[in-house]
């Protein structure tokens, strides 16, 4: 391996550990007061590393939405399965935002808190609209793919993708805040997601 790529590569490692005690710090204390000092200790770096890598504050902030949102998509179902319909493969993949993982539960915690501190800071709300535009864009078009072949009965799939995104952050939200357990808020999300997602 040659230097500049074992370079790069330490980088890129240093960027992911940032992320990685950002999300830690603020599942443990919330955005709210989150100083990039304390994440820099945190992550084991120097403030001017930390700076290197993310502009300011929002910055980091901005970078940690996006890891975050990496994060989930690697515990949900694939989409395209050989032995389910779509409507079914869909159904699967919005239910699997639920899950007894250490890593998915700190996630959760994260982006509640997010969208929480949003409503006072006012610099959070384009990356996280750009995080749930994504998602939303992801089940309307997989939605509509269903309808073309079949899979899914009638119904605009905007408006589908839509009610499925705001009902998926309500049963995260109160599943990562204790009030729910994962197999209570797992079949309650199904039924949900299997009246919303119609049937052909």
């Amino acid at each position: 391996m040659s230097v500049p790529i074992a370079r790069r590569e330490a980088r890129i490692e240093k960027r992911e550990e940032i992320l990685r005690a950002t999300a830690r710090l603020i599942s443990r204390r919330g955005i709210r007061g989150l100083r990039t000092a304390d994440v820099a200790t945190e992550a084991g770096v120097s403030p001017g590393l930390l700076f290197y890598h993310f502009s300011d504050r929002d910055g980091l902030l901005d970078a940690t939405l996006e890891y975050l949102d990496n994060a989930a998509r690697r515990f949900r179902s694939v989409l395209h399965t050989d032995d389910a319909s779509l409507r079914e493969s869909l159904i699967r993949h919005v239910v699997d935002e639920i899950q007894d993982v250490p890593e998915l539960v700190q996630v959760s915690l994260v982006w509640s808190e997010f969208r929480s501190a949003a409503v006072y800071e006012p610099t959070l709300r384009p990356g996280i609209q750009r995080a749930t535009r994504g998602w939303t864009t992801m089940l309307s078009d997989a939605i509509s793919e269903g309808q073309g072949r079949g899979d899914i009965g009638a119904g605009d799939p905007d408006v589908i993708a839509q009610l499925l995104t705001t009902l998926v952050e309500g049963f995260d939200g109160r599943w990562a805040t204790g009030e729910m357990d994962t197999g209570e808020a797992r079949r309650l999300l199904q039924l949900a997601a299997e009246r919303l997602i119609p049937a052909p």
